[in-house]
C-alpha cells in the first residue's frame, strides 16, 4: 500500500493531468488515422472543394471513389492550375502545409491524404494540452485526472477524428474551438503572465474556425459575445485594451468578410434546397402553402429534391424557367416571412435538426479503405463510446436543447455575479464564454433550416455538438473542482509551499467543502452543520449554531499546515475567528481542533498526537526554546574537558619528571 501511494506521488510530481490527456490521445488518433486497416470519411461529393484550389485531382481508376470507400491516394498537378478557388476557407492553410509535406517526404506526383491527416494530427494535440491544462489548472489530483480522460474521452472520439483523413473542413473548426475555449479559460484564471500570447492565440483561432466554412460567418457574432469576457480581464492597460477591441472588430470583420465572399453557385444551392428541403417539408401539403405566399403549386413537386440530384430531377435547377418562376420570386427574407406564418412547421423543421444534433459521425460514408476487406459503407466502432451514448441517449428535441442553453446560462450567471461582486473575474469571463457557446447550440439549427433546409443537417450543426460536450465536460470540471459557483481557491503550488488560513461557511467558500473531508469535525452531507464524532457528540440544531477553528495537516503537503475557521453560518464562522484574534486567547488552547458556541462556551481537543505539523520544525523550536540552558550547559563541558585536559598534562608531566629523577639516580 506505501509502495502504491508513494508510486502515486511520484507520478503526480512529474506528469501533469494535460500531459497524460495528450498522451492517450496521440496514442488513440494514431491508432485510428495510421495504423492499417486507414481509416477516414469517404467523400460525399463536397472534397472537390478544398482539392481544385490546392492542385490535387483523382487518380483514374475503375472503381467508384465516392461514398463507399476512403481513398488515400491522390494526383498532384504538374502544371498550371487553372481552377478558381471553389470557396473561400481557412482550411486551404492545412492542406497547402500537407502538400508541401507530402512532396518533401513522399512524392510531387501522388498525394497520400494521411499527410493530411498527420498535419492535423500535429496541431490538434496542443489543443488537448492547452484545454486540459485550462479544465485543471495546477491541480494534480485524482479528480484532475479524471478530467483528463473525460477530455479524451470526448474530443478524441472516433466521430471527430475521422474527419482528419479527409478533405472535408470540420477537423480545423475542431482544432481551433479547442484552442479558443482554451486560451480563454486560461486568461480567466490568470495563471500566465504574458497574456497577449494567449490573446493572440484566442483571436487567431476565432478568425480560422470562423473562415473556415461559409456557414460559419454567422458564428462571429457568437464569439464576438464570448469576447466581451476580456474586457473584464484585471490590469489591463489602454494599450491592451485597444488591442482587444481589434480582436473582436477582426472577429465580427471576419463573419463579414466570410459571408461576402460566398459565391454565386454556393448561394444558388443554398437558396434553392432551402426551398425544396425546407419550405416543402415536414407539412401535409405543401402546395397550399406556397400558393399562399405567390408561388406557383407545381413547384410542391421538388420537395426533397437536391440542387445536384444523385438520380434525376423533377425540373432542372438551374435552368432559365426556375430562375425566373421560383428563384428570383423568393430569397432568404420570404422563408423567414412564410415561417413566421408557419410556425408549427418551423418547430417540426427544427425538431427534426436536433433529432441527431449529437451524432457527430457522418453515417452518408463509409470510414475503411477497400483494400481493408470492408463491406462499402462499412463505419468504424473503435473509441466511438462517447458519440454512441451522447447520439442515443440525447433528447433530440429543440425545445430541451433551448431549455438546456437556458439552465446553463442561468448557473453560470450566478458565478459570474458573485464573482463580480467580489472583484474577481474567472466566473464573468466563463459566464461570457458559455452565453456564447449557448447562442450557438440555440441560432445555429434555425440558421440551418432557413439557409439550407434540412439538407447536410449534419455537417452544418457541427459546432453545436462541440459546444454542448466542451459545456458539459466543463460543468463537470467545475463540480470537482468545487468552482461551478465559488471560483476563488488557492492554487496547486500555494496548497503545496504555503500555511494558509481559510475562513468563511460551505456556502461562500468552496475550499470549505472541498476540506470537509479532512476536518476533525466535519459537515454534514447537506452542509447544513457540523455532526458528531469520536470526541464530541452533537445534537443536529446545535451543530448549525457552533464555530470551530481546527489545524490540520495540508492534503497536499503532510508539512504544511491549514488553519480553517468556518461554520454552518456567517456568524459562527466571525465566533470561531475571535478565539483566535490575541495572542492570550491563542494561549488558553493546547489542542488542534476549538468548538465554540453562541454562548462563547468553547472547547479544546487534541486529534493528533503530535501538535507540530512539521516534525523538524518541532525540533529546531525545542532547540530554540532551550537555546539558554543548551548554551550553559556546552559552557559547562568544554569547561570540564578544558579542566580534565589540564590534570592530564599536569600528571603526564609529573610523571615524566619523576622517571628523569629515578634515571638520574641510577646513574
Amino acid at each position: 500500500m506505501v509502495s502504491i501511494k508513494s508510486s502515486w506521488k511520484v507520478f503526480q510530481k512529474h506528469i501533469s493531468p494535460a500531459a497524460v490527456a495528450t498522451a492517450l490521445a496521440a496514442i488513440i488518433c494514431a491508432v485510428i488515422l495510421f495504423i492499417p486497416p486507414i481509416n477516414g470519411y469517404a467523400d460525399n461529393g463536397d472534397f472537390y472543394r478544398a482539392m481544385l484550389s490546392n492542385g490535387i485531382y483523382r487518380l483514374p481508376t475503375k472503381d467508384n471513389q465516392y461514398i463507399g470507400y476512403v481513398v488515400t491516394k491522390f494526383g498532384i498537378l504538374k502544371y498550371f492550375n487553372e481552377n478558381n478557388v471553389a470557396v473561400f476557407s481557412s482550411q486551404a492553410l492545412f492542406v497547402k502545409a500537407a502538400v508541401i509535406l507530402n512532396k518533401l517526404l513522399y512524392s510531387h506526383r501522388y498525394f497520400d491524404i494521411r499527410f493530411l491527416g498527420i498535419v492535423y494530427y500535429v496541431a490538434f494535440l496542443p489543443g488537448i494540452y492547452l484545454l486540459t491544462k485550462a479544465l485543471t489548472g495546477t491541480w494534480r489530483r485524482i479528480r484532475s485526472y479524471v478530467i483528463a480522460i473525460l477530455v479524451v474521452l470526448i474530443f478524441a472520439d472516433a466521430s471527430f477524428i475521422l474527419y482528419f483523413n479527409s478533405f472535408f473542413a470540420e477537423p480545423g473548426m475542431l482544432i481551433s474551438f479547442l484552442y479558443v475555449v482554451g486560451s480563454l479559460i486560461l486568461l480567466a484564471r490568470g495563471d500566465y503572465s504574458k497574456r497577449w500570447k494567449l490573446l493572440l492565440t484566442y483571436f487567431i483561432s476565432v478568425v480560422v474556425l470562423i473562415t473556415s466554412k461559409q456557414q460559419n460567418a454567422p458564428l462571429a457574432l457568437s464569439f464576438g459575445v464570448m469576447s466581451v469576457g476580456l474586457f473584464f480581464l484585471p490590469g489591463l492597460k489602454k494599450a491592451k485594451k485597444l488591442a482587444v477591441m481589434g480582436g473582436v472588430v477582426a472577429t465580427l470583420g471576419a463573419g463579414v468578410l466570410t459571408y461576402s465572399l460566398i459565391n454565386k453557385e454556393f448561394n444558388d444551392v443554398n437558396q434553392y434546397q432551402s426551398f425544396s428541403h425546407g419550405v416543402l417539408m415536414e407539412t401535409g401539403d405543401p402546395s397550399k402553402n406556397i400558393a399562399k405566399s405567390g408561388l406557383s403549386e407545381q413547384f410542391a413537386l421538388m420537395r426533397e429534391q437536391d440542387y445536384y440530384a444523385k438520380t434525376f430531377d423533377t425540373v432542372d435547377p438551374s435552368s432559365h424557367y426556375i430562375r425566373k418562376h421560383l428563384i428570383g420570386k423568393y430569397n432568404f427574407a420570404w422563408i423567414i416571412k412564410y415561417y413566421a406564418r408557419n410556425t408549427d412547421q418551423f418547430l417540426r423543421l427544427l425538431d427534426v435538426a436536433s433529432k441527431d444534433i449529437m451524432v457527430t459521425q457522418v453515417k452518408a460514408v463509409g470510414d475503411y479503405t477497400k483494400d481493408s476487406g470492408k463491406k462499402a459503407g462499412q463505419q468504424s466502432t473503435f473509441f466511438t463510446l462517447y458519440s454512441s451514448l451522447a447520439g442515443a441517449f440525447f433528447p433530440g428535441k429543440y425545445a430541451f436543447l433551448c431549455l438546456l442553453a437556458i439552465t446553463f446560462v442561468a448557473v453560470y450567471a450566478v458565478s459570474a455575479y458573485i464573482d463580480f461582486v467580489a472583484g474577481r473575474l474567472f466566473g464573468v469571463v466563463r459566464f461570457f464564454l458559455i452565453l456564447g457557446l449557448m447562442s450557438i447550440c440555440v441560432f445555429v439549427p434555425i440558421v440551418s433550416i432557413i439557409g439550407d433546409g434540412d439538407a447536410d443537417l449534419a455537417k452544418h450543426l457541427f459546432m453545436v455538438p462541440l459546444s454542448l460536450d466542451f459545456t458539459f465536460i466543463m460543468f463537470i470540471s467545475d463540480i470537482l473542482n468545487h468552482q461551478l459557483w465559488l471560483t476563488e481557491q488557492p492554487n496547486q503550488d500555494t496548497m503545496i509551499n504555503d500555511n494558509l488560513i481559510v475562513l468563511g461557511t460551505p456556502s461562500n467558500n468552496a475550499m470549505i467543502k472541498s476540506l470537509n473531508k479532512d476536518l476533525y469535525f466535519k459537515y454534514s452531507d447537506d452542509y447544513r452543520g457540523f455532526v458528531s464524532n469520536e470526541k464530541l457528540s452533537i445534537e443536529e440544531d446545535y451543530g448549525k449554531t457552533i464555530g470551530t477553528a481546527q489545524l490540520i495537516r495540508s492534503p497536499e503537503n503532510s508539512k504544511k499546515g491549514i488553519l480553517v475557521l468556518t461554520g454552518a453560518t456567517p456568524e459562527a464562522s466571525y465566533l470561531a475567528s475571535t478565539q483566535l484574534n490575541f495572542k492570550k486567547n491563542i494561549d488558553q488552547f493546547t489542542g488542534d481542533a476549538i468548538v465554540v458556541d453562541q454562548n462563547n462556551t468553547h472547547y479544546s481537543y487534541r486529534f493528533k498526537k503530535n501538535k507540530y505539523i512539521d516534525r523538524n520544525l518541532e525540533h529546531k523550536r525545542t532547540i530554540s526554546k532551550n537555546s539558554q540552558l543548551i548554551i550553559y550547559l556546552g559552557i559547562v563541558f568544554l569547561a570540564l574537558i578544558v579542566i580534565g585536559f589540564g590534570v592530564y598534562l599536569v600528571f603526564r608531566k609529573q610523571a615524566m619528571m619523576n622517571g628523569g629523577r629515578k634515571n638520574a639516580k641510577q646513574k
